[in-house]
């Protein structure tokens, strides 16, 4: 299962957009994940990098169009 997936199934997903939205800036954002949830094949969204001991998994997402990634990746409502 991929992350698209993963988000959308566990109650993650306003969670992740908040952190996009706010980490969002021009053309790119960035999210961190949780290093040793990630071992255990389980997605854990850091606030900052401090809440992961070994160092968190830091995801940069750059686009022409960030916000409709946005909408896309983690939208407003589960669908």
């Amino acid at each position: 299962m991929n992350l698209y997936d993963r988000l959308r199934n566990k109650q993650t997903t306003h969670i992740a957009r908040k952190v996009l939205m706010r980490n969002s800036e021009k053309d790119m954002t960035y999210i961190l994940f949780n290093k040793q949830a990630a071992a255990i094949d389980s997605i854990v969204i850091c606030e900052n990098s401090k809440e992961s001991p070994l160092g968190p998994i830091f995801m940069k997402i750059k686009t022409e169009n960030i916000l409709e990634f946005i909408d896309w990746f983690v939208p407003r409502y589960k669908t």
